[in-house]
């Protein structure tokens, strides 16, 4: 098969004044074409078969997304919003299950919708000292004409948080960071 896709993108960017403050949005599509392994390759792991699907079409995005950056002195902070539209998302769907067997396929899910928004902020301490913080909250679920209609998507965390302390001075750093990921799971049910 041959494919092609047109991936739009478009910016715009403001900054006001001096004032520190910038405003962004963007939208935009993608395209990605199903890969070998899911058109042509099966696994399993325990007792969890998972097969493959020749006829797998294209998962196509569109999205959008605005921003606010601010900044004063040793201070800085952004705040994003986005929301974005997966068509035809490939999908490991449970086609059965017994006790013994568990049997998936990878399928296009019709469409996944995901929204949210991402922080992060930043300060420049003393002596070369900075820390900061950053973190997502997002909610993504199945949309469409589909069996997983209204479930959330696997493998997508609904917050992740990260804090970071830096030291830099000299031609040296020093860095360390937390990241808390919330709960996850493999399964489409």
């Amino acid at each position: 098969r041959t494919l092609g896709a047109f991936n739009p993108r478009a910016s715009v960017a403001y900054r006001m004044g001096d004032s520190g403050v910038s405003l962004r949005a963007s939208a935009y599509g993608g395209f990605r074409a199903p890969t070998l392994n899911e058109l042509y390759r099966g696994f399993r792991v325990g007792n969890t078969v998972t097969n493959p699907n020749e006829a797998l079409e294209p998962e196509r995005l569109k999205g959008f997304e605005g921003g606010v950056l601010a900044s004063r002195g040793r201070v800085s902070a952004r705040v994003t919003g986005f929301w974005s539209t997966l068509d035809e998302a490939v999908s490991n769907v449970t086609v059965s299950s017994t006790s013994s067997l568990i049997t998936r396929q990878r399928r296009n899910a019709d469409e996944q919708r995901a929204s949210g928004v991402e922080f992060e902020a930043e300060l420049a301490l003393p002596r070369a000292v900075t820390v900061g913080f950053a973190g997502a909250v997002i909610a993504s679920h199945f949309k469409g004409q589909t069996d997983l209609r209204d479930k959330r998507v696997p493998q997508v965390a609904k917050y992740n948080l990260a804090f970071t302390a830096r030291y830099q001075e000299r031609g040296w750093t020093g860095s360390g960071q937390v990241r808390v990921t919330g709960p996850q799971f493999e399964n489409d049910q």
